[in-house]
């Protein structure tokens, strides 16, 4: 089978950026409403509830991010086969990628379940929040599996830039999604109220028929990628090099979670409205932070077909034009969120006047660094497209350590504005390292095919 999708490497850069990226940009910005959703109707239930959902986010993106790395794996290789135009070692990788992440999807659904009650315990919750924190977050666990198979099957499009699929794919689960939320979490017919685990219900079902829909359209091998039956057989040699590749991926997504809940563990001890500012802040920089991170998804699909084309030319004209799309749009949307930012948290939380005061404030703080955001990741999604994860890796684990340590030193000196500080000195950290790191990047090594 042929693949009917255009090479990417033979396009302009600017149309190939925008033609994946505005798919990508949607696709995220409808996740974002998923989980815009999810807190608006939460937050009817009151600041604990919210609180709730804040503290176990972290903890589900934890575990999605230490599953993660043979997903992002399979996808810089099939990126690459798709530049070398090698159709079969495509197909071939792709099932391989989706049985890994499935395997690891249960493995990892079973160690949550075993482990939701000391987590939270661990936190520190207050006590009328606990509750509802583990019921959110045991429902949130039998999610993992069906999450780990999407996330699989719409990185692997991408990486043969067909984005549309899974944009199709998250707005039907989207609206059905804000159709079941307030069913499950107030009841509705013989359907009980499960309160903030209802949230987590419809999350559940809505993830489930995400991942149904991908593995059909895989099965039919109509889209540029083919699930072969007789590919689906564990390949340990082909598993243990997805591994090698994709391991300091979930590392550097696994740092990420780690700073988000050690961060959160840290607000949690400023009490339970320090707590629910810091996770609505969180979701609205989430907004914020699509169209930077489409671009940079982009950005590795097109940096790895051209090294497995080896047109190593056309790299830094690519850095380059993403990185200037990606600040200008980033920056706009910083002035506008730094100048809406009271408005729309009241929007989730009607009344709350302090969480209103306190998650402005830290939404303020981090607008002010987006621009320089937005080209930081560009730079690490080209690093990602060549496969050189270690050097992704080693540069979140650095931030890692900053961010904690500005989170857990500077609040004894500026109140909570030292914690809202943490990420805005993280971004800026992050865009210097980053540029050297591009800089020194011998592309013609990164080709993997």
């Amino acid at each position: 089978m042929k693949s009917k999708f255009a090479n990417l490497t033979e396009m302009p850069i600017t149309k190939a950026i925008i033609l994946l990226a505005i798919p990508i940009l949607i696709t995220n910005l409808l996740q974002t409403v998923y989980q815009i959703t999810d807190t608006f109707w939460v937050g009817q239930l009151g600041k604990e509830a919210v609180a709730a959902v804040s503290i176990s986010f972290p903890v589900v993106f934890l575990i999605v991010a230490l599953g993660s790395g043979i997903g992002m794996a399979g996808s810089i290789l099939v990126a690459q086969y798709k530049g070398k135009n090698d159709q079969k070692n495509i197909d071939f990788i792709s099932t391989q990628t989706i049985v890994g992440m499935v395997f690891f999807g249960i493995i990892f659904t079973i160690i949550g379940l075993l482990l939701a009650e000391p987590i939270i315990t661990l936190m520190g919750v207050e006590a009328n929040v606990f509750p509802l924190a583990l019921s959110y977050l045991l429902v949130s666990f039998l999610t993992t599996v069906f999450t780990f198979t999407y996330s699989a099957f719409a990185s692997l499009l991408r990486g043969i830039g067909e984005v549309n699929i899974p944009m199709i794919i998250v707005l039907v689960t989207v609206i059905l999604n804000f159709f079941l939320d307030p069913i499950f979490i107030f009841g509705y017919g013989i359907i009980p109220a499960s309160g903030v685990a209802g949230a987590a219900w419809a999350t559940l079902i809505t993830t489930a028929i995400s991942a149904l829909l991908g593995m059909i359209i895989l099965l039919r091998g109509k889209r540029g990628i083919y699930i072969r039956k007789s590919c689906c057989l564990i390949s340990f040699k082909t598993q243990k090099r997805l591994l090698r590749i994709g391991w300091p991926s979930s590392i550097e997504f696994f740092s990420h979670s780690v700073g988000m809940i050690v961060i959160t563990f840290i607000a949690a001890a400023y009490g339970t409205v320090i707590l629910a500012s810091f996770g609505l802040g969180l979701r609205l920089f989430s907004f914020v932070f699509m169209p930077a991170l489409s671009v940079s998804i982009a950005v590795s699909a097109i940096v790895g077909q051209q090294i497995g084309a080896k047109k190593f030319d056309l790299i830094g004209k690519t850095l380059k034009k993403a990185s200037a799309i990606s600040f200008v749009a980033l920056t706009a949307l910083g002035i506008l969120l730094f100048v809406l930012s009271e408005l729309l948290v009241a929007i989730f939380v009607p009344g709350e006047l302090e969480v209103i005061r306190n998650a402005s404030e830290f939404i303020k703080v981090m607008a002010v660094t987006f621009g320089f955001l937005g080209i930081q990741t560009v730079m690490l999604g080209a690093i990602r497209g060549a496969g050189a994860t270690k050097k992704a890796m080693t540069l979140s684990i650095l931030l890692l350590a900053f961010q904690i340590l500005i989170a857990a030193t500077l609040p004894f000196y500026l109140g909570t504005l030292g914690l809202w500080l943490a990420f805005p000195g993280a971004i800026m950290i992050s865009f210097f390292i980053s540029i050297i790191i591009t800089k020194r990047m011998d592309w013609k090594k990164a080709r993997l095919v």
